[in-house]
């Protein structure tokens, strides 16, 4: 797996995991223990459309701290490592102009206005970064933006919905990859620990034998690698589903604002 990909998946899990806690305690009052689906819950209330433009603006706020334009910290990424140079200028704008439209507060209809079309911007930089990539994890990450943008724009939820699925359904398929490769190294270690066991069975007849020696000693260093890599890969499966675990809250949340509006019209 690139190495990008696993350093922007290890500092996405906590800012999404956080974000949601604290968007949900400061747009609905909930307590961050309360968990993701009390939350959800409490999102057919009547005030879900007074709270949801909070909740993501939160969300956005404490998402964008890991792509800081200041002195780089062990939690923000530098953006010249994640994705490539084709698509660095429009991704850049893109984050700037998402960052400037998230910190605006709207005074009047005028500065709302000026407010959504930030948002607009934003997006538009967005679908022109993901117009020129090539790569499934920039698409996927550009995707996530996109779909955070949508949110904040009147009528966007149903575009969000496409945005975040589409996320989803990359962190999956990078979640079922990630399995497929880990089982297939825990064969490889069951088969070496297989030969380690005949190469120790067969030391105890030839004993001082230095190639058996050396076969076994290299057996083992093998399983220990392939161990630790094993680990690593179990760890990194977990971040991407937590990841996926609350952006398919968020998607819970589109879904729900949709149908209330579907709702409301026909009531």
């Amino acid at each position: 797996m690139n190495e990008n990909i696993i350093q922007v998946i290890a500092l996405l899990e906590e800012p999404v995991k956080e974000a949601f806690k604290w968007a949900a305690r400061e747009a609905f009052g909930e307590e961050a223990e309360s968990g993701v689906k009390s939350i959800l819950d409490d999102l057919v209330s009547n005030n879900l459309y007074d709270n949801k433009g909070t909740f993501v603006s939160k969300f956005i706020q404490t998402f964008l701290q890991i792509f800081s334009d200041k002195e780089k910290t062990s939690t923000q990424i530098e953006i010249e490592e994640v994705v490539s140079a084709i698509i660095r200028e429009p991704f850049l704008t893109g984050l700037e102009q998402l960052r400037v439209a998230n910190k605006m507060v709207a005074f009047s209809k005028q500065s709302a206005q000026y407010r959504t079309r930030r948002f607009r911007n934003a997006l538009n930089s967005f679908d022109r970064a993901r117009s020129l990539a090539s790569e499934a994890f920039e698409i996927a990450l550009i995707d996530l933006l996109r779909g955070l943008c949508a949110f904040e724009l009147p009528g966007g939820t149903p575009e969000a919905l496409v945005h975040l699925m589409a996320f989803q359904v990359w962190a999956q398929k990078e979640g079922g990859y990630l399995a497929s490769v880990r089982e297939d190294k825990r064969r490889k270690v069951e088969r070496l620990n297989v030969e380690i066991e005949d190469l120790k069975c067969s030391l105890q007849f030839k004993s001082g034998n230095g190639p058996l020696t050396l076969a076994l000693l290299s057996a083992q260093i093998r399983v220990q690698y392939l161990q630790k890599e094993i680990n690593d890969i179990t760890l990194l499966e977990a971040k991407i589903f937590d990841i996926t675990f609350h952006i398919t809250a968020l998607l819970e949340i589109a879904q729900k604002i949709i149908n209330k509006k579907i709702k409301s019209r026909h009531s």
